[in-house]
């Protein structure tokens, strides 16, 4: 169910830390760049390139998007890869429309994938779609209307990409439009396959002084218990704005509630004074990551903190060691999943001898160096990781990610470490299905 997004990578001193002629191509791409050597453009049709987000299950199977975000596929660790939706083929329920676009895919333990598509003609212009058995059917398309709970809830739009658990639920963010012509922000789940639409409206929330929350390019993360949590900011009128984090609980009733704010001292010291990163990983004891700032001990850093029997602790700073090697510089956008044996994975600039971003492990107040630049990378005949983007995280322990590869006989993958061993699942080598 974790995922991870790398269209957040920032490219750090690639090209001089590395020397990689490869870094020049990595940066073109994260620009949104499409200038490349006629032969690169003939093998994007032929192999994997470009990969984006990805998302693991406990059932030993990923969901990601590759080749410019132009194709959704699914793959096990066995190596079986297979094509979920392509750009092109037709959307269910669109009357007629193509995809065209497609981001952040989830993953649940039965294979089931939802994801968030944009989509060219027909009568929707992008739509949040759950492929099972082998089937492909929309859950809710921008402009659709539907009834729910509380009804009515209006035409749908801006819709954000979903969350999915265990039991066929899926979260989502959306504006609606109510029919007296207010514009509304709501999160909303369905529930039991599908069957129940249950709305929250942000923009009333009793808890904070009727405050209204606006969850700017958050994605919600949901468990198997019944709960679903998400950054958002939060509008207090004459008090002015706060950001924080929030839980709201599921299922026969509904119930919303303040996890964080920032302001709000923590019970071993400190306090968060700032942003709180907008993708935030539940598990299912209800424990909570994120990437927050935080003042401690007279310093203002951002860290990655843990919500644990209703008390907040540091999971990892600036400055703290990583290995003999290196130590941990900064976690901007460093993408925390937490997973039901309370590890947390999350990616950070290493600064030592491995010098650019790695992925972290942390688990019982111990690091455990995942991927790291400069690291040589198994079955490439020799290459070394030059930039690594944020971990999936599964309940095995299972860490999946993507990389670029300098010198090796491939230049990108998808990656597992499980065991203390890496092995690529997916490379710019492996056959589009």
């Amino acid at each position: 169910m974790n995922r991870s997004s790398s269209s957040v990578i920032v490219c750090i001193l690639l090209a001089v830390t590395f020397g990689c002629a490869v870094a020049r191509q990595v940066a073109a791409k994260d620009l949104g760049s499409n200038t490349e050597h006629p032969a690169s453009q003939s093998r994007m049709d032929e192999t994997f390139q470009n990969f984006g987000s990805i998302a693991v299950n406990d059932s030993f199977q990923i969901a990601f998007v590759a080749n410019d975000s132009t194709g959704l596929f699914w793959a096990d660790y066995v190596g079986e890869v297979r094509a979920i939706a392509l750009v092109g083929q037709e959307a269910p329920g669109t009357q007629g429309g193509r995809f065209a676009l497609f981001t952040d895919p989830a993953i649940n333990t039965e294979g089931e994938i939802a994801f968030l598509a944009t989509i060219t003609g027909g009568a929707a212009r992008r739509g949040i779609f759950l492929f099972s058995d082998g089937e492909t059917r929309p859950v809710v398309l921008e402009g659709n209307e539907s009834e729910g709970e509380p009804p009515p809830t209006g035409l749908f739009s801006r819709l954000s990409p979903p969350a999915l658990n265990d039991l066929g639920d899926v979260a989502f963010f959306a504006k609606f439009s109510l029919p007296q012509g207010s514009l509304e922000t709501g999160l909303f789940i369905f529930w039991r396959g599908l069957q129940r639409l249950i709305i929250v409206s942000l923009d009333f929330v009793p808890l904070l002084n009727n405050g209204s929350l606006a969850p700017v390019g958050s994605i919600p993360a949901i468990n198997n218990k019944g709960e679903v949590v998400f950054q958002a900011f939060v509008s207090l009128g004459p008090s002015g704005v706060r950001e924080g984090i929030f839980r709201v609980t599921y299922g026969q009733s509904t119930d919303f509630g303040v996890v964080a704010l920032n302001g709000q001292e923590m019970p071993q010291g400190g306090r968060f004074v700032g942003r709180f990163y907008r993708l935030v990983s539940i598990n299912d004891q209800g424990e909570i990551a994120v990437e927050a700032r935080a003042e401690i001990d007279g310093k203002n850093d951002l860290g990655i903190f843990l919500l644990s029997n209703r008390e907040w602790k540091a999971v990892a700073l600036p400055d703290q060691t990583l290995d003999a090697d290196n130590r941990i510089g900064t976690v901007y956008e460093s993408t925390p999943v937490v997973n039901n044996l309370r590890q947390v994975a999350f990616r950070a600039l290493v600064i030592g001898a491995n010098l650019g971003d790695g992925i972290v492990l942390a688990e019982d107040g111990r690091f455990l160096p995942v991927a790291l630049p400069s690291q040589e990378v198994p079955e490439s005949g020799g290459g070394e990781f030059s930039k690594i983007g944020p971990p999936a995280l599964s309940n095995n322990g299972d860490v999946i990610f993507a990389a670029q590869v300098c010198g090796g006989t491939f230049t990108e993958g998808i990656f597992l470490y499980s065991g203390g061993m890496i092995r690529p699942m997916v490379t710019s080598n492996t056959p589009l299905p």
